[in-house]
């Protein structure tokens, strides 16, 4: 008779650790649902993230592009004025080399 309270009680006692360990089971599935969906959203973000970085790129290449002909264009026009900058120096010179001269023959033609 004390025999089977033994294993009345034994059987209770596994009872209540089958129903711990099944409540248990049942805390960890939902923890591991809840980290699973936590990555599917993270790895989405990632996804889209790298989608951003790679449109960004593609704009920075661009904008290096359009920086690159700016400055050939800015460089060509700095080169022209610059030419004709020498080539109104030497106008200037020119003339006032011109002027000089007229002054001289002007003077040396009411001497005499």
């Amino acid at each position: 008779l004390g025999n089977v309270e033994q294993l009345e009680e034994h059987k209770k006692r596994l009872h209540r650790d089958l129903e711990a360990a099944n409540t248990q089971f049942e805390e960890k599935a939902s923890a591991y649902d809840k980290l699973e969906k936590t990555k599917n959203r993270l790895q989405q973000e990632l996804e889209d993230l790298l989608m951003d970085l790679d449109n960004q790129r593609q704009l920075v290449s661009n904008l290096e592009k359009k920086q690159k002909k700016f400055d050939q264009m800015l460089a060509e026009e700095k080169s022209i004025s610059s030419k004709y900058a020498d080539e109104r120096d030497r106008a200037e010179a020119e003339a006032r080399e011109k002027e000089t001269k007229a002054l001289s023959l002007a003077r040396a033609l009411e001497e005499m």
